[in-house]
C-alpha cells in the first residue's frame, strides 16, 4: 500500500508539473499568438509609414523575389500606372510587362527592351527616364527608373525596382527651355550682368544690334557700349533707381562695335534671391533708332507743310500787293518823261518790287503753289545746257565733275523749275567750299524698293527713279543744324550773302513733283544732296522757248477781270486798258 500511495504522489506531482508546463505551453502560445499580431501589426505599420514615407517622396517601389515576380508594390507605384494590388501582386513581372505596363508609356518597345535586359542578366544597375502617358486612371508624369539586383534576404536573387516622380522636374527644364529659347529667339537685346556689372549673358539679338560676339563681351563691363552721348547724371540716375531696387526705364544712345550709334528703349531690373538680395541685373533693350528716325522725319514732314502752307497764303496775298505795286510803277512811267527825278525813283520802286516778286516766287515754291507747266525731259541735257555756266557760277578753285547715267529715264518736270533745283544746289556747294574743292554732278536710273523708302520715312510708292545728286567735298553739315536746313528763311551764311530761301525753293519743287530729297553729310567730310524724281513713260519732249512779242500785247477785245483784292483789280484795268482793251470787273464769279 504505501508502495502504491507513492506512486499515487508521484503520478499527482507528475500531473501537477504537466499541468503546469501544460499552462506554460498555452502562455508560450499566446504570447507567440500575441507576438505574431504585434509583428503583423508591426509590419503594417511599418509597410504603412514606407508606403507613406516612399509616396511622401514620390517614390514607387516593385519588390520581384527571384523567379521576378511581383511581392510588394508601393501605393505611390499603383496611382503611377493604374494599377490595383489583384493586377500586381504575386503575377510575373515579365508577364505584367507584356500584357498591362508597357501600353502606359511613350515608347512601349524601347521601355520593354530596357526592363526585360535586366531580368536576363540580373547583376547591374539600370536608371533611365520613361514618360507615363495619361488614362485609365493615371496622370501623365515623368519616371526615373532605377532599379538593382536584392543580393541579401528573404528575396534574395530577386530586383528592386524605383520610379521616382521627376515630372516636376521635368516641367521645370522644359519651362527653363522654353524661357531660354524665348531669349535666345527674341528679337530684343538681352543682357544679364552680376552685382559687379560683369557681363554673365547676351543673346543672339545683342550680338545682331551691337555688332559684338558672346565671346568678347563675356566678363566685360556695359560700358563698351558706351557712346559719350550721356552725361554723369543721367548714369547717376541710373544707378540711384538700381541701387533702391528699383526697375530703371530709358532710352540709350549706345555705340556698335564698327562705331556706329544707335538708340536703344532698356528695361533695368535688378534680380533678387528669396531673401530679397539682389545678385544680378537683366537690362531688356529694344533698338528704336529706326522708330525715332521716321517720327522725327514725320515731326518734320509735318513742320515743313504747316510752314508751306503759311507761306504759300503769305506769298499769294503779298504777291497781290506787289502786283499792284509793280502795275502802278509801269503805268507811272507810262506818264513820265525820261531821265527826270520821278522817273529814276520810279524804277527804282519797280526794281525792289521786282526783288520782291523773286522772293514771293520762292515762297509760293517751296509751298508748291507755283503755276508750272511739266513736259518729259532728260536729266543729262538739262545739265549740260547749264554746264558753261555753272563752270563761271562755281570759280576757278573748284573742280567741277559730272557722271552722266549712260541711257537716263525721263521726267515730268518743268525745265525751269529743274534748272532752278540744279542751281540752287550748286550755289549751296560752292558756298560751302571757300577754299575750294571738288564738286560733282551726277545722274543715274535707280529702284526704290519699299525697304529703302521705309528707313527713310517716307510715303511707301517703290519703284522707277532717276537721281541728280550734287557733291561737295565742303565743310559739311552739322547734325544739330540738319534738320532745319530746308525751313524758309534757314541760312547759317552771314548777313547780305543768302535769303534762306534756296534749300527751300528745291524742297519745294522736289515735293510738287512727287519726288524725293535726303542729304548726306558729315562735319569736314563734305555734303550729298540726292534728288529722286520718278521715272517717265512718255517720250522726250521739245521745249517751246518762243516768247510772244510785243505787238501781241496790243488789242481791242473785251477782256473780264474777276479779283477779289480791288485794288490789285483796278491796277489790272488800268493796265489793260492801257493796252486798248476793253475791260469788265467783277469781284467774284456770280
Amino acid at each position: 500500500m504505501k508502495d502504491d500511495d507513492n506512486t499515487m504522489a508521484s503520478l499527482h506531482i507528475e500531473l501537477a508539473k504537466s499541468k503546469r508546463q501544460i499552462a506554460a505551453l498555452k502562455l508560450a502560445r499566446n504570447e507567440l499568438r500575441e507576438r505574431e499580431k504585434k509583428l503583423k501589426e508591426s509590419e503594417v505599420r511599418l509597410r504603412s509609414l514606407v508606403d507613406a514615407a516612399l509616396d511622401r517622396s514620390k517614390v514607387g517601389v516593385f519588390i520581384l523575389d527571384s523567379e521576378f515576380n511581383v511581392v510588394w508594390v508601393s501605393d505611390a507605384l499603383r496611382r503611377y500606372f493604374g494599377l490595383g494590388d489583384a493586377d500586381i501582386v504575386g503575377k510575373d513581372k515579365r508577364q505584367l510587362i507584356h500584357e498591362r505596363i508597357k501600353g502606359i508609356f511613350e515608347n512601349p518597345e524601347w521601355f520593354q527592351e530596357k526592363v526585360l535586359a535586366t531580368y536576363d542578366n540580373n547583376t547591374y544597375v539600370e536608371s533611365f527616364e520613361c514618360h507615363v502617358l495619361p488614362g485609365a486612371g493615371r496622370k501623365e508624369r515623368w519616371l526615373r527608373h532605377w532599379s538593382e539586383p536584392i543580393e541579401l534576404g528573404t528575396y534574395s536573387g530577386g530586383r528592386i525596382e524605383h520610379y521616382i516622380d521627376i515630372t516636376d522636374q521635368k516641367n521645370a527644364e522644359a519651362e527653363r527651355i522654353r524661357l531660354a529659347t524665348a531669349l535666345e529667339q527674341t528679337g530684343e537685346s538681352v543682357m544679364i550682368t552680376d552685382t559687379a556689372t560683369n557681363i554673365q549673358y547676351v543673346n543672339p539679338a545683342f550680338e545682331k544690334i551691337s555688332g559684338y560676339s558672346r565671346e568678347e563681351v563675356m566678363g566685360k563691363n556695359p560700358r563698351l557700349l558706351q557712346s559719350g552721348k550721356h552725361d554723369q547724371a543721367f548714369y547717376q540716375e541710373l544707378w540711384e533707381a538700381l541701387s533702391a531696387g528699383r526697375i530703371w526705364k530709358g532710352i540709350f544712345v549706345n555705340k556698335k562695335k564698327d562705331g556706329e550709334l544707335y538708340k536703344e528703349n532698356a528695361t533695368i531690373s535688378p534680380i533678387t534671391n528669396k531673401h530679397g538680395k539682389t545678385i544680378s541685373y537683366v537690362a531688356v533693350k529694344r533698338d528704336v533708332t529706326r522708330e525715332i528716325k521716321l517720327e522725327e522725319q514725320l515731326r518734320q514732314a509735318q513742320k515743313m507743310e504747316s510752314i508751306g502752307v503759311l507761306a504759300g497764303g503769305v506769298a499769294h496775298d503779298f504777291n497781290n500787293l506787289l502786283t499792284t505795286i509793280m502795275g502802278n510803277a509801269d503805268l507811272a512811267l507810262m506818264d513820265l518823261k525820261e531821265d527826270t527825278s520821278a522817273q529814276r525813283n520810279v524804277l527804282e520802286i519797280q526794281k525792289a518790287a521786282q526783288r520782291a516778286a523773286s522772293l514771293t516766287r520762292q515762297l509760293l515754291t517751296f509751298s508748291r503753289k507755283q503755276v508750272i507747266q511739266p513736259t518729259v525731259l532728260n536729266l543729262n541735257h538739262v545739265v549740260s545746257g547749264l554746264e558753261k555756266m555753272l563752270r563761271r557760277l562755281i570759280g576757278e578753285d573748284i573742280d567741277f565733275l559730272t557722271a552722266y547715267e549712260p541711257e537716263p529715264w525721263h521726267v515730268f518736270v518743268d525745265p525751269g523749275q529743274m534748272e532752278q533745283v540744279i542751281m540752287n544746289l550748286v550755289v549751296n556747294a560752292r558756298d560751302a567750299m571757300p577754299k575750294g574743292g571738288k564738286l560733282t554732278i551726277e545722274t543715274a536710273n535707280v529702284q526704290l524698293d519699299s525697304g529703302y523708302l521705309e528707313d527713310h520715312g517716307v510715303e511707301n510708292t517703290p519703284g522707277s527713279y532717276v537721281m541728280l545728286a550734287v557733291t561737295d567735298t565742303g565743310v559739311g553739315i552739322d547734325s544739330d543744324i540738319r534738320p532745319h536746313i530746308f525751313d524758309p528763311f534757314f541760312t547759317t551764311k552771314e548777313r547780305g550773302r543768302g535769303t534762306g530761301l534756296g534749300l527751300a525753293t528745291v524742297y519745294g519743287i522736289v515735293k510738287q513733283n512727287k519726288g524725293y530729297l535726303w542729304v548726306y553729310s558729315e562735319l569736314g567730310e563734305g555734303t550729298t544732296f540726292k534728288v529722286y524724281l520718278p521715272r517717265s513713260v512718255k517720250e522726250e519732249e521739245l521745249v517751246d522757248e518762243k516768247m510772244p512779242t510785243g505787238n501781241q500785247l496790243r488789242g481791242v477785245e473785251t477782256v473780264l477781270v474777276v479779283e477779289d483784292d480791288e485794288t490789285l483789280r483796278n491796277t489790272v484795268k488800268k493796265m489793260l486798258q492801257g493796252y486798248g482793251y476793253r475791260v469788265i470787273l467783277s469781284r467774284d464769279g456770280q
